[in-house]
């Protein structure tokens, strides 16, 4: 992931400032796993309270 990406990622999504912490650090392959874990998680949270059991 170059610096653009990483630009246009932040506009979509303030946790991409994160993803930028971990890139300066050597795990940032594991940082943003779990930083998409974390989001997908939340986005789950937020469908299955708002959908309810389908």
């Amino acid at each position: 992931m170059d610096a653009e990406e990483l630009k246009m990622l932040e506009k979509a999504c303030p946790l991409a400032s994160i993803s930028e912490m971990w890139h300066r650090s050597k795990s940032e392959t594991i940082g943003l796993g779990l930083l998409i874990l974390a989001v997908g998680g939340f986005l789950g949270l937020f469908v299955a309270k708002n959908v309810g059991p389908l």
